[in-house]
């Protein structure tokens, strides 16, 4: 796993989401990760951008940053999905994220969710890794 994967490109900061913005997140999504961004309110939901973003880093209500283990960086290595899958399941419930957005995709965000009325419903894209 390629750390630099993890640090904003350019043109784009780290931006953790905040709480009370997120709606649901996906149990499954690790740092490195790309995602797929929605945002719901009453009666209607649709994706926030066309292109996916990158996880910069989670951590659980322990307070642990959950990233790939041993077992996962084998899996990831060898192409087993399964067995990929698997090891990401143990790591617990995310409490915080943070992504790499652009200045434009925050302002997006914090707009939409901080008054707006609507949630964000982060999801781990069909192209894990």
């Amino acid at each position: 796993l390629d750390r630099h994967r993890l640090m904003p490109s350019r043109g784009q900061a780290t931006f953790r989401i905040p709480r009370e913005y997120v709606l649901s997140v996906s149990g499954n999504i690790r740092a490195g990760d790309a995602v797929s961004l929605f945002v719901s309110e009453p009666g209607a939901s649709r994706r926030l951008f066309s292109h996916d973003v990158m996880v910069a880093s989670v951590r659980t209500s322990s307070g642990a940053e959950v990233g790939l283990d041993a077992a996962g960086l084998e899996a990831a290595a060898g192409g087993d999905r399964q067995r990929l899958y698997a090891s990401r399941r143990s790591a617990g419930v995310i409490d915080a994220i943070e992504l790499n957005l652009t200045e434009e995709e925050w302002l997006t965000i914090d707009r939409l969710c901080n008054g707006g009325g609507m949630k964000l419903v982060i999801a781990l894209s069909p192209e894990v890794l």
